[in-house]
């Protein structure tokens, strides 16, 4: 029981940091809106080869879970391409 409130906690601590980071980036863009142009359709910036810890790893898991079984589908299938490349 211990271990599932330490990780409780740790999800918790994660969600704040994530948070915190969304405003900074908001108010950096804010302030320097022809520097950062993010938008629909652009992904230039997030793309790359990059770590993805335990929290993060339960994150996307949790909202993948919460995706329509078609689109599952699809990204598993985009996925299993990208693989075989």
């Amino acid at each position: 029981m211990a271990e599932m409130e330490t990780f409780s906690r740790l999800i918790r601590t994660h969600d704040q940091l994530i948070r915190s980071l969304d405003d900074w980036f908001r108010r950096i863009k804010a302030g320097h809106p022809d520097q950062i142009q993010c938008g629909p359709g652009c992904t230039d910036c997030c793309r790359g080869l990059f770590d993805i810890y335990l929290p993060d790893a339960v994150r996307i898991a949790a909202g993948f879970a919460g995706l329509p079984e078609q689109t599952r589908t699809a990204v598993r299938q985009s996925a299993s391409l990208i693989q075989k490349k």
